[in-house]
């Protein structure tokens, strides 16, 4: 399903070209790579990302699978960027435009990564568990004035004045997105959506056990064959610099 919302306009507008659907690809983890060094530049030096986006950038697992047409790559960026603005405007409360477009943003994203991969819907999922932490946080945590504690008492009894309305409106605006896109999205897709309704059906215990072994074993598994290989793509393209000596 997410395959073919991903590569259904590039097949209307140029067939079975598998050259164009691989540099979709090439694109998608183009702009992973840049989310990568936007999104951690507040929290580590510029040495740091550049590892970090170095070590995706040139690793021959990543660089083998963009033969493969099918919809990770294009997933991996939109989960990232969404994740990475989540996290801007969720939990470090900054403002990229504004309070209600960017939570209008952020539901268009994640409607996004779920329609390309099902298992999207978990970043929706996450999001409703940072606004949780985060409400708990604010209960307990923080230190209030006497007349901070009054003013709150007065807007508990006053549960739909104009500012409570306001940032309630703001804090469902992300869900409220998403499901207007969903069913939107079922209206017009394929079998109506449902076939991600169907991806959703076959989640059982077990499932979720062997995706939570396997990606335990992801961090590990990051580097295997990865110092052997690299000598070789290093080697490769230190080539033409041989033939200009």
């Amino acid at each position: 399903m997410g395959l073919s919302n991903v590569a259904g306009p590039l097949y209307y507008f140029f067939g079975l070209n598998l050259l164009v659907f691989k540099i979709l690809n090439i694109i998608c983890y183009l702009f992973f790579l840049i989310s990568l060094w936007w999104g951690y530049r507040n929290c580590h030096s510029s040495i740091e990302r550049i590892i970090l986006v170095s070590l995706f950038a040139i690793h021959p697992y990543f660089i083998d699978f963009m033969d493969n047409v099918v919809s990770d790559i294009p997933f991996l960026f939109f989960s990232t960027i969404t994740i990475f603005f989540m996290g801007r405007i969720v939990i470090q409360k900054k403002t990229l435009i504004s309070d209600f477009t960017d939570q209008l943003l952020l539901g268009l994203l994640i409607a996004v990564s779920f329609f390309i991969r099902t298992q999207g819907i978990l970043i929706l999922a996450a999001l409703g568990a940072v606004q949780f932490i985060l409400v708990v946080q604010n209960i307990f945590h923080r230190e209030k004035t006497a007349k901070e504690l009054s003013v709150e008492s007065r807007q508990r009894l006053i549960p739909f004045s104009r500012n409570n309305l306001i940032n309630l409106s703001i804090f469902i605006l992300p869900y409220v997105c998403f499901f207007i896109f969903f069913f939107v999205w079922q209206t017009f897709l394929p079998e109506s959506g449902y076939s991600h309704v169907s991806e959703m059906n076959r989640i059982s215990f077990e499932s979720i056990k062997y995706n939570l072994l396997f990606y335990c074993k992801l961090p590990a598994e990051f580097f295997t064959g990865f110092f052997t290989k690299i000598g070789l793509i290093l080697y490769g393209a230190s080539l033409p610099l041989k033939t200009l000596q």
